[in-house]
């Protein structure tokens, strides 16, 4: 069983608070569009914040909105201590701002990411992106709060594409924080200071955005959908006795791309990026997934995050200027 409950929301200054309402309405878009979102909930609030033209900040209980940056803002950026990592366009840095009183911090220059995570690392706090679609770069959050965080290498991946999808995980079992990166895992070493090992999981890069990848995790199931080509590649992959060696992959069709993956209760959901615009619903099953099942049809999707009581917000593109939010609580 499926309940759907749309909300309205005007993502302007001057937005006033809309009502919850299961129909749904047209919504303006900021005039760039939205490059990226993150979702805070509890208990207690839901909020969304997009960016891309400007940044903001939505109530998802009461509609209401409000910018809280100005600037042009790339896809890469996350939810950290009570901030937002965000990849500027304009000034070419990366920035860290503080919620509380709209701050910003350089963490970096010249940076320039699609995936950015918070990360702990072994005994380091801080956030995890990668850098020009190749290197894997670590910035440890500073304390007390300044400009300039300290960068750690971890690795630089030289393939054919591109690399995109960045999930940190225990792949191996042996408790420690391993990476999924593109096409590739990556190791924990024992310490911090110490060397990351890479391994691939397939071999998807015949082409430059082969390799640029949502990807999900579940143990022992990882699931990759290609970003950046059309039609797009999605398939999940078993983790075999030894994962240093292929993963063998199981073909969940052909999607026109992914604006996001999300677990809920071991099953999977896929909200395709381009028409038809799908959310999908595979279901787990004894030895992988049933066929994936279409829940809805968006025009363009934006984006999918889980909420807590294992429910979905879906962001949906309506058309050039308009957007609109959609909670799927599931049964």
């Amino acid at each position: 069983m499926l309940r759907i409950f749309r909300i309205a929301v005007l993502c302007s200054v001057s937005a006033a608070g809309l009502p919850a309402d299961p129909h749904p309405r047209t919504i303006p878009l900021p005039r760039a569009g939205i490059a990226g979102f993150a979702v805070a909930a509890d208990s207690r609030s839901e909020t969304l914040f997009t960016w891309g033209e400007d940044v903001y900040r939505v109530d998802l209980h009461n509609g209401r909105s409000e910018r809280i940056a100005e600037g042009r803002f790339a896809e890469g950026g996350c939810l950290m201590d009570s901030g937002l990592i965000l990849n500027s366009i304009d000034s070419r840095e990366l920035i860290w701002l503080r919620l509380a009183d709209r701050k910003r911090f350089v963490v970096d220059t010249g940076v320039d990411t699609r995936d950015a995570i918070p990360a702990d690392l072994l005994g380091h706090h801080g956030v995890l992106l990668i850098h020009k679609r190749q290197q894997v770069r670590f910035y440890a959050f500073p304390t007390p709060m300044k400009d300039g965080w300290p960068e750690t290498e971890l690795y630089t991946i030289y393939t054919p594409s591109t690399e995109g999808g960045l999930v940190i995980a225990d792949i191996d079992g042996d408790g420690l924080p391993d990476l999924f990166c593109g096409n590739y895992w990556m190791k924990s070493p024992s310490s911090f200071e110490l060397p990351w090992r890479e391994y691939a999981i397939d071999t998807w890069n015949e082409e430059e955005g082969s390799a640029m990848l949502s990807l999900a995790w579940s143990k022992p199931v990882r699931v990759a959908v290609q970003r950046d080509m059309r039609p797009a590649r999605a398939a999940w992959f078993e983790r075999p006795a030894d994962p240093q060696q292929l993963w063998t992959a199981h073909d969940l069709g052909s999607l026109q791309g992914a604006a996001g993956i999300q677990f809920i209760n071991k099953d999977l959901f896929i909200l395709e990026e381009d028409p038809p615009g799908r959310l999908l619903r595979f279901r787990r099953q004894r030895g992988g997934f049933g066929r994936g099942k279409v829940l809805i049809r968006t025009n363009n999707g934006i984006g999918l995050a889980r909420l807590p009581g294992d429910r979905l917000l879906v962001l949906e593109k309506l058309r050039a200027s308009t957007f609109t939010f959609a909670k799927f609580e599931l049964r």
